[in-house]
């Protein structure tokens, strides 16, 4: 009984080694284990790795714009303002990443009202900042400000009068400049504003508020022996009942081809009214001035690729604003002698000034409109980098009449079927200030 004993005292430490040693091969080999603990490690180094190229190109930019990914300004303080005077748009960026955009109205640039560029630190001192006061020198007053050289330049909310009431008129300037040299903001973005800046914020003002006239330069292209012996001259369309029937019948033919070729299709459309037909996408997108500028450029790296993958935004897929539709549409206008007998412009119409114009005005042919797309998949107020583009940037074009009920009846250039849409206002057209390409019967 001794010897049972000595042997299973001396055995079991033996045991017990051998099962820590199994136990530990097993774990080792257990492919479910292993590859478990990888997949976290690698799930969080590709969710950083996205985050990083989301906001790298969200803060893709150059110097008069706003800040470069690797700027060393951003990393003055916690918090770092960036405001744009060219874009009348407030960046604020934490800790290096862009967190908030703000639409803005600074100083006009009469009487003395420029507002001043250059680096300020947010409330210095410490005590200028309230959530109300009244200028008896301007008969106006404002919510929510904060100083950022002393009292006397401020950003603050709209202005309103001593009853803390809005003035329609001053809140529908916002976006341009119209103040005394303060930063005008919206009240909620006042409120966010005074709420979370912090006194010792570092700001930089910079750009001008002179909206630079950018011509547009197209070289006249000479059109292909092709070209010439596929374009069809047709009667144009001169009447809002001839352009609306003419849409019922060929819209569908007139689909963009490319994911990306929005603006295309529509210009393609907007000719063939005009009695310009077999007029092909890829000459339009060939005539079209190429750049990384909307208002000046077709802004598009790869027509065929989407805008968002994996958490990286691709701001450069993207399209073209109105003044480069306008330009192109005269082009080709002036190419077939159409500009005596159309007009096509760029104006800021709200959705009830739009209605209107549809309704009442007898020369209005059709508009081409800026929104969100798919507010959906996008949101109702997307991204917007510092170059004014907008993530999920769409273009529809406005039929010359209502519905019976009232209400737009909006062509889309993508083939989703049920067209036209009937609506009553159009999706986050504010994205955009509301601009659109309207289409004219010529008067002269």
């Amino acid at each position: 009984m001794k010897n049972i004993k000595k042997t299973f005292i001396f055995v079991l430490p033996l045991l017990i080694i051998f099962t820590i040693f199994l136990m530990r091969g097993t774990i080792m080999k257990n492919p479910n284990i292993s590859e478990k603990v990888d997949q976290k490690k690698l799930s969080h180094q590709f969710s950083d790795k996205a985050d990083s190229e989301q906001n790298n190109s969200a803060r893709d930019s150059n110097k008069e714009d706003g800040f470069t990914w690797d700027a060393p300004e951003l990393n003055e303080a916690d918090y770092v303002i960036k405001v744009n005077l060219s874009k009348q748009r407030v960046f604020i960026y934490h800790k290096g990443k862009e967190i908030r955009q703000m639409i803005c109205s600074s100083g006009l640039l009469s009487d003395d009202n420029e507002t001043p560029k250059g680096r300020f630190i947010i409330n210095e001192s410490g005590l200028k900042k309230g959530e109300w006061f009244f200028s008896e020198r301007f008969n106006a007053g404002a919510k929510y400000w904060v100083g950022f050289i002393g009292g006397e330049y401020l950003f603050h909310s709209l202005p309103m009068d001593r009853n803390k009431s809005l003035f329609k008129d001053e809140a529908a300037l916002l976006g341009k400049p119209a103040s005394h040299g303060c930063i005008r903001l919206s009240v909620d973005d006042a409120y966010w504003f005074y709420t979370t800046i912090p006194a010792g914020s570092v700001l930089y003002i910079s750009g001008t508020t002179e909206r630079e006239v950018k011509s547009i330069s197209i070289e006249p292209r000479e059109i292909s022996e092709k070209e010439a012996h596929s374009i069809v001259l047709n009667e144009p369309l001169l009447t809002k009942r001839d352009v609306s029937t003419w849409l019922f019948a060929h819209e569908y033919e007139y689909y963009q081809q490319h994911l990306l070729s929005c603006e295309v299709a529509l210009i393609r459309m907007t000719l063939a009214i005009m009695g310009v037909e077999n007029l092909d996408e890829q000459s339009i997108i060939d005539s079209l001035p190429k750049g990384k500028d909307p208002e000046i450029s077709f802004v598009c790296d790869d027509i065929d690729q989407g805008r968002r993958l994996n958490g990286t935004i691709f701001w450069d897929n993207y399209g073209a604003h109105p003044p480069v539709v306008v330009q192109e549409l005269n082009t080709y206008m002036d190419r077939y002698g159409l500009s005596d007998i159309y007009t096509v412009k760029e104006m800021t119409l709200s959705d009830e000034e739009l209605i209107n114009m549809v309704d009442l005005d007898d020369e209005f042919l059709g508009a081409i409109v800026w929104l969100i797309g798919h507010p959906a998949r996008w949101g109702d107020h997307p991204p917007v980098n510092d170059r004014g583009i907008v993530l999920g940037e769409h273009v529809r074009f406005v039929n010359p009449e209502l519905d019976e009920e009232g209400k737009f009846m909006i062509w889309d250039p993508e083939s989703h079927p049920y067209q036209p849409y009937h609506l009553s206002s159009l999706p986050s057209r504010d994205m955009f200030d509301f601009r659109l390409v309207g289409i004219f019967r010529s008067t002269n």
